[in-house]
């Protein structure tokens, strides 16, 4: 069946559903809001089917993938991507779009695997709109802000123990 919001919540009240599960499920009913959110009205069914209904994320909700908790991070790094410096600076969205990739990427390790074609492409895109520099320059702020969420986030970790942090 469909599975919704109120079973994650629902067992983490009860401590019947452990933190992996829970924080699971808090990225994937955020992914289906944010979802929702963006799409157009004809096809906002289609973001909660697609997010709810497959059964796919749902499963690994369960199971607590990191994956799924990294989902909504994702989602808005992604959404609108080009147009991410448009103007020849970030801005708030591209701002909140970089942190998000961050935050994605210090959640799951399969999030590295976006991170070269998203910057890539969001040079590639910004160089046909504006000088080389310029773009050069949105991109590198945009690279500066994600590092420094991986570092902030990683920083008490890499204190606690930098030996198994690198490992």
């Amino acid at each position: 069946g469909v599975q919704t919001c109120a079973l994650p919540i629902s067992g983490f009240l009860w401590h019947g559903l452990a933190t992996p599960e829970f924080t699971a499920g808090l990225g994937l009913c955020a992914t289906a809001v944010f979802a929702y959110v963006v799409f157009p009205v004809q096809l906002r069914p289609l973001a909660v089917l697609g997010v709810f209904g497959l059964g796919l994320q749902s499963g690994a909700m369960l199971q607590g993938y990191p994956a799924v908790t990294a989902m909504p991070f994702l989602a808005v790094a992604v959404w609108r991507w080009a147009s991410t410096g448009r103007d020849g600076r970030l801005g708030r969205a591209g701002v909140a779009r970089a942190v998000c990739l961050g935050l994605a990427v210090c959640t799951q390790q399969l999030s590295w695997f976006l991170v070269p074609f998203l910057v890539l492409g969001m040079w590639v895109v910004r160089r046909g709109d504006l000088p080389t520099r310029v773009a050069t320059r949105v991109t590198a702020a945009y690279v500066a802000i994600l590092v420094a969420v991986l570092a902030v986030v990683n920083l008490p970790f890499v204190v606690a123990s930098p030996g198994p942090w690198w490992h």
